[in-house]
């Protein structure tokens, strides 16, 4: 039976979820299931200890860093192609790294989008069939809405 929440909360940050979409209880990393067959994988890294601001800020950028390689990795694959290289962005939500792809044979599209904000890297990773936009457009959504707690 699935979990059927309007929003996901994790110990520093929280998204809403679009109207169809649900979050699979225990799963780790969070998986949420959309509409059209589209799947949501949240993954999160958050920066523990006592260090000073010039320590954190740089363990922050080599853990974005490190999803950024993820996530370039991830679109080398064989069977895929990417669509939309690697870019950044700043916004309200913090530093925002994005990358697009999409299978060989034109059918799934995958979407990865990094936020990095103080002590939290959050990275997901989204996937579904091509011409799924409301599903897509739910996704945005979610990254969007995103808040720290």
């Amino acid at each position: 039976m699935s979990n059927r929440t309007a929003s996901f909360e994790s110990t520093t940050f929280r998204f809403g979820l679009p109207s169809g979409w649900f979050h699979q209880p225990d799963s780790r990393p969070p998986l949420f299931h959309g509409p059209q067959g589209a799947e949501l994988i949240v993954s999160s890294s958050k920066i523990n200890g006592d260090g000073s601001d010039d320590q954190r800020r740089d363990l922050l950028r080599r853990v974005l860093e490190n999803a950024e390689k993820s996530m370039l990795e991830a679109a080398s694959h064989p069977d895929l192609r990417v669509t939309k290289a690697l870019q950044r962005s700043t916004t309200a939500q913090g530093q925002i790294s994005r990358l697009d792809a999409v299978t060989r044979d034109g059918s799934v599209q995958f979407v990865q989008i990094s936020v990095a904000h103080q002590v939290t890297v959050i990275l997901f990773t989204f996937e579904a069939p091509v011409g799924a936009a409301a599903a897509f457009a739910g996704f945005l959504t979610s990254v969007e809405s995103l808040v720290w707690v």
